[in-house]
């Protein structure tokens, strides 16, 4: 079976964890047992990957489309004031720059709940909004259409005309438009850790904007540090725009070739 931590991560952040550990060792002995400092520093967890599996994108992604569709979909569908003051709202928000939310979140919220749900909160916050706009167009595109006008004269319920008829017409760009928010999430999220923004020290974790940050002070002697995170969030991003582009083209074939 193979000891937690077995793999190790030749990470500046590592290092200083294993010379702490050995420097503990050394500090309680009065004499030195090779193969207890080697116990040690096996057995010591190594920090997970923050954004390796993309997982974190995904879930922004998931939650922004959810919040987004269905503030969208109210907007959309019934206009009038309703639709001025949301929109008013989103306005506000979007307004807000998202390094400052990050920033607040970070100071008052990541000692409460821990730096990566407070990191969550504040893509959650703002994130949705982009998708609430795209929803809305999408809404007012097809809520006059006959079909609705139709079923509504049938004695359609507001919510059966919002997501059982208009939603599926509109489920296509949705989807497609929560694919191409990812690469912005992975960016986002490398640019507040490289800045020392977010640290994700205290979580055990490291992400890509960290292998970076650490990777430039050792720029001169060893450049192949910066160039591997470099190239991965490079093909990440053009991955993800890729395959948004792709979706767009099956569910529309008539933008096909086009860029958004």
């Amino acid at each position: 079976m193979k000891h937690k931590g077995a793999i190790m991560e030749y990470s500046k952040e590592r290092m200083d964890d294993l010379m702490r550990a050995y420097d503990e060792y050394i500090s309680s002995c009065d004499y030195i047992r090779m193969s207890e400092v080697y116990k040690i520093i096996v057995n010591m967890p190594s920090r997970r990957f923050w954004v390796s599996d993309i997982r974190a994108a995904l879930i922004i992604s998931a939650i922004n489309l959810a919040i987004g569709a269905v503030y969208g979909a109210i907007e959309g569908f019934y206009g009038g004031a309703i639709d001025l003051i949301m929109e008013r709202i989103s306005d506000i928000l979007n307004d807000v720059p998202f390094i400052v939310v990050t920033s607040l979140f970070q100071l008052h919220l990541a000692s409460k709940v821990g730096v990566v749900p407070s990191l969550l909160f504040a893509f959650v916050l703002t994130g949705w909004i982009g998708m609430a706009s795209k929803t809305r167009m999408q809404f007012y595109r097809y809520k006059n259409q006959e079909y609705i006008l139709a079923a509504r004269t049938l004695g359609a319920k507001d919510s059966r005309l919002m997501f059982k008829h208009i939603f599926p017409n509109a489920i296509g760009t949705l989807i497609t438009s929560a694919v191409l928010t990812i690469p912005s999430v992975i960016y986002s999220e490398s640019n507040m850790t490289y800045l020392g923004i977010v640290n994700l020290d205290s979580s055990n974790m490291t992400s890509l904007g960290t292998m970076l940050s650490q990777g430039t002070s050792m720029l001169t002697t060893y450049p192949h540090i910066i160039l591997f995170p470099a190239i991965y969030i490079s093909l990440l991003m053009i991955s993800f725009n890729l395959f948004g582009n792709g979706l767009r083209d099956a569910f529309n074939p008539s933008l096909r070739g086009t860029e958004e």
